[in-house]
């Protein structure tokens, strides 16, 4: 059984304020003059036998709150996908329901550009993308915690050993996605002139432009990621994989619109978020979570595979860029309290 204590902060994470939990318990016997005070003296120190039946009472009293989060089509955010899957004992599925009573809402978009648009059309508090597209958002709009991180993969009709070789190629690339930015940022550091790049969406049209002469229209390779790459290099086996450590990785941020973000539910995401990262990265290699995954998610499992062994899951809040919006929604609460 757990100590009073301990379910008690569970519970108050549920509340967007301390005052809001003594409303919560004000109108039931013994708790008439409830107050926040009161209540943070609970939570510092040890809290009395009343609290026990607080714990029952808000339990039953929990409000309604709801996360609306905007997802890019990809495994990348297979962590947070996960907050949205139902619940299963022994996994960390649907946590931010079960664990702190939050509804969550996800919109699968195309790209990370689709998720930022309905961040900032407020039709979600929480978008996730790669970092290079964040220009493209308002300052309401603030970085919270990185997500993964997926390795660039080159493929290539001929030997590209060096950043220097990139120039002058014509490449292809996921359409809508940051990989002309991170290639344009990787050549400005070496001086050399990013290749020419064109966004394509089926594996078809990669392979029909990589099988056409440059005089045609055609492309010298691909920057992608798995199970794309893999994909595409079963159609033509004879193309040239770009050493691993060239291109570099494409990171998934998370990203929260200030003006409408709940301070409760978003301490819940990013706490739930750090129990299914962790999740996710212990069993990346064991096919078995493979197979789990692809029948939730209707994929094939190599492909599964693929993209999980090519990423690496964490969240990190650590750095100034993601306090200084943390804080502030802290800052928040505590005012609304007072």
């Amino acid at each position: 059984m757990k100590k009073i204590d301990v379910e008690l902060k569970e519970v108050r994470q549920r509340f967007a304020s301390l005052e809001k939990m003594a409303e919560a318990l004000r109108p039931h016997p013994g708790f008439e003059g409830l107050n926040a005070a009161t209540l943070s003296r609970w939570m510092n120190k040890k809290p009395p036998r009343r609290a026990a039946m607080a714990i029952q009472v808000l339990k039953s009293k929990v409000p309604s709150m709801r996360l609306r989060i905007a997802e890019p089509r990809s495994l990348w955010v297979l962590p947070s996908t996960m907050l949205g899957w139902k619940a299963d004992a022994g996994r960390p599925y649907s946590l931010l329901k079960t664990k702190y009573g939050i509804d969550v809402e996800i919109a699968t978009t195309e790209t990370g550009n689709g998720a930022l648009q309905l961040l900032q059309e407020e039709k979600v508090e929480i978008a996730l993308a790669a970092p290079e597209l964040l220009n493209q958002c308002g300052p309401d709009c603030c970085q919270i915690s990185s997500l993964s991180k997926a390795r660039l993969i080159g493929i290539m009709k001929e030997k590209v050993g060096s950043v220097s070789d990139l120039k002058g190629l014509r490449l292809g690339v996921p359409e809508g996605s940051a990989i002309p930015m991170r290639l344009g940022n990787l050549c400005n550091q070496f001086a050399v002139a990013p290749p020419h790049m064109q966004g394509f969406k089926k594996v078809s049209d990669f392979v029909r432009a990589i099988k056409k002469d440059k005089k045609s229209g055609g492309i010298d390779g691909v920057v992608g990621w798995e199970p794309l790459i893999s994909q595409i290099k079963s159609k033509i086996p004879d193309l040239l994989t770009v050493r691993p450590d060239l291109l570099g990785s494409i990171e998934i941020v998370a990203v929260v619109n200030m003006t409408i973000a709940e301070p409760a539910a978003i301490r819940a995401y990013l706490s739930s978020l750090q129990e299914t990262s962790e999740y996710v990265e212990k069993r990346k290699s064991i096919p078995a979570f493979h197979a789990e995954v692809a029948g939730e998610l209707g994929m094939d499992k190599q492909d599964v595979k693929n993209v999980l062994e090519n990423s690496v899951f964490f969240t990190s809040d650590s750095d100034l860029a993601t306090l200084r919006p943390l804080l502030s929604l802290w800052e928040r609460e505590v005012a609304h309290k007072q």
